[in-house]
């Protein structure tokens, strides 16, 4: 019976719903924020444009102007959100397990149920032969050995099961909030919580990725030594072939484990800032901007002037009478005034 199977059919549908639902509640709330933020973020760069404290282009002001339009179609519109962003990332999740899976299956569950098929055959063969042993009680060591089984197979499904479903509901539930982050990205100030959002949201992709690989490979591998087991069946040597399975059960729970610490350190670690992080910064990072002449302006040495006679020169622009970074109205006042005197 395929219980893992449609207990994630019904998981899938409950977050479906909840996703859709939630998900249209914050795009609904969020735009008078959105509209007042955008106003107000629009009408200051003008005004650094306008008095020459901000020396943008036009092109670049546009392509700040495009990008609030952009995103800000994106996270106000439930409908683009749930088209786009929540099926491009449940999209790619999907197409995790159906590439590291060996028969294409797109769901855990149904590689869980299929490698959990095994272990219920050597339980079942294990209890028929403690119950046809000679003698007039059954065999005890072979029904302890077939408890030995269920357990280890219980903890091992348990464990990665639950590592699957937690992960699979903690990307449902950013998903939901998604809006919030995604409007974070319309602002400087804001996008990092943006790329922190997305760098946390790629980690749980990587974490149901990382499982079925190690489901399908190393739970493939237990279930093949359950099948070997149950087909050269050896009550003398029983234990020994319990006590390996439980081995190998024991080191690939260990695995399984690290597994989410392993998919946060890919997508988001301390060193380097990760998937997740990068590409965030490549899609919210402008063309142009303060950054860039700043960081050239800071790196440009500067001298200082010389004075010959009575007159003295200035290697400085802004000291120059085109008044530099003063707007253009300013200076036609300035030259004004020195020709009067």
């Amino acid at each position: 019976m395929a219980i893992i199977t449609t207990l994630e059919t019904k998981i899938d549908s409950l977050l479906a719903s909840y996703v859709t639902g939630v998900s249209s509640n914050i795009a609904s709330a969020i735009v008078p924020i959105a509209l007042t933020a955008a106003t107000i973020y629009i009408l200051i760069i003008g005004y650094n444009i306008a008095t020459g404290a901000q020396e943008d282009s036009i092109y670049t002001a546009l392509w700040k102007f495009f990008k609030i339009a952009f995103v800000g179609g994106i996270a106000l519109s439930a409908g683009v959100y749930q088209s786009f962003v929540v099926e491009a990332i449940n999209g790619l999740a999907i197409g995790l397990i159906q590439i590291v899976s060996p028969g294409g299956e797109t769901s855990l569950g149904a590689l869980l149920d299929q490698v959990s098929v095994p272990w219920g055959e050597l339980i079942q063969k294990l209890g028929e032969e403690a119950e046809s042993a000679s003698g007039f009680f059954p065999d005890i060591g072979l029904y302890l050995s077939a408890a030995v089984v269920s357990v280890a197979q219980f903890l091992l499904f348990f464990i990665g099961t639950g590592l699957y479903l937690l992960a699979k509901i903690s990307l449902q539930l950013c998903l939901g909030v998604g809006p919030i982050f995604i409007l974070c990205a319309m602002f400087p100030a804001t996008q990092k919580y943006f790329e922190s959002w997305l760098s946390q949201t790629l980690s749980y992709v990587f974490t149901i990725g990382f499982i079925t690989a190690i489901i399908s490979m190393l739970f493939a591998f237990v279930s093949g030594m359950c099948t070997q087991i149950a087909n050269n069946f050896d009550a003398g040597d029983i234990l020994t072939s319990v006590v390996s399975l439980c081995i190998v059960a024991g080191t690939i729970v260990v695995i399984m484990w690290n597994i989410p610490t392993m998919a946060s350190a890919i997508t988001g670690g301390a060193g380097v800032q990760g998937v997740g992080r990068a590409v965030a910064q490549a899609i919210t990072k402008g063309r142009g901007g303060n950054n860039s002449k700043s960081d050239s302006a800071s790196a440009t040495p500067t001298t200082g002037g010389s004075v010959q006679g009575n007159s003295s020169s200035s290697n400085n622009s802004n000291s120059s009478n085109t008044g530099g970074s003063k707007p253009l109205y300013q200076r036609h006042t300035l030259s004004n005034l020195k020709r009067n005197k």
